[in-house]
């Protein structure tokens, strides 16, 4: 069974709407619109994706022109199948940044093609692109990049605000997605209040909250001590296994791609090696064992937010551009 991200009943409006003409050449890019609504309105979800979530032929991306001209990546060919745990390897300046934001429609490629679901995303103009994130794509990065002033519940219900969730929705889901990564002790606390590793599963449970069908990690641990690092890596592990949630990684650490299942190294624009990972990563601990009861938990209708509603504008902290549903 493979489970793909819930979307609201506007949302699914919306994205029928915008997106459709554009998609309905591929089937299966329709049978995912068509099951991630049905997955929220509560349906069984057993359909399996007869083609791979991300394939890239001949990828190019080149900045700037004439002499200045610098192509950053040069042809690149990949394939990822659900459910799959891939680390991105490279020197600085060799492209797998570039990759990753290719990846995670935060930019879009000079030449080639990138499928996503089978749907084209190079057919997609920028509000289609965004509805992609927002319903099916998760984001980490290493400078957490949360609301300095937002305690812990409202920094994982932003996303949630662009879905039009209702406020004890949006804390029920936050609540559960906080407890997912060991954190249901620190609903009110800030970030000055919380550890680099606790910032992190804020982090990580914001990106998590939106049940998003792919998790890109853009190096989640190079802000953190060797000892939170593992945990880090152990919750990631954690979330692929169990939550079937497909992750891409980058990392230039060894020790951190170990934890992966397959090693992409970009060199120079180009893939140098993919090879899968032998060695079998520490087993991940489980962080709490039962959720609290739903009314024994304080949401944010009964403690008012610390700092203020959440404005409904794009959050440049997120890193991609969301709109309003």
């Amino acid at each position: 069974m493979v489970r793909l991200p819930s979307v609201d009943a506007v949302g699914c409006m919306k994205f029928y709407t915008i997106a459709v003409p554009f998609m309905l050449s591929s089937v299966s890019s329709f049978l995912f619109m068509q099951a991630s609504c049905k997955n929220n309105m509560g349906y069984a979800l057993d359909h399996k994706p007869a083609t791979p979530l991300i394939r890239l032929r001949n990828i190019t991306k080149t900045y700037g022109k004439g002499v200045a001209a610098f192509q950053a990546l040069r042809g690149i060919d990949l394939t990822i199948h659900q459910g799959e745990f891939v680390a991105i390897m490279g020197h600085s300046g060799s492209g797998k940044s570039t990759l990753m934001n290719l990846l995670g429609c935060l930019d879009t490629p000079t030449t080639g093609t990138y499928h996503y679901q089978g749907i084209s995303v190079g057919d997609l103009d920028g509000d289609q692109r965004a509805l992609l994130r927002r319903y099916a794509l998760g984001f980490v990065f290493q400078g957490f990049n949360l609301l300095a002033r937002t305690n812990s519940l409202e920094n994982v219900e932003l996303p949630l605000i662009y879905r039009g969730l209702s406020q004890k929705k949006r804390d029920s889901e936050a609540v559960r997605s906080l407890f997912s990564v060991g954190l249901a002790s620190k609903l009110r606390s800030t970030p000055s209040e919380l550890s680099g590793g606790q910032q992190q599963r804020v982090a990580i449970a914001r990106a998590i909250v939106t049940e998003p069908g792919t998790l890109f990690a853009d190096e989640p641990t190079g802000n953190l001590d060797s000892a939170t690092t593992r945990e880090i890596m152990a919750l990631l592990t954690r979330l692929n296994a169990e939550m079937g949630i497909t992750i891409l990684m980058v990392t230039h650490e060894d020790d951190v791609a170990a934890y992966a299942k397959r090693i992409v190294r970009i060199t120079d624009g180009l893939i140098a090696s993919d090879m899968s990972v032998k060695k079998e990563p520490p087993a991940p601990a489980v962080i709490q064992a039962k959720p609290p009861a739903p009314d024994s938990v304080k949401t944010a209708e009964d403690v008012p937010p610390s700092g203020g509603a959440p404005s409904t504008h794009s959050h440049s902290d997120f890193g991609v551009t969301l709109l309003k549903s």
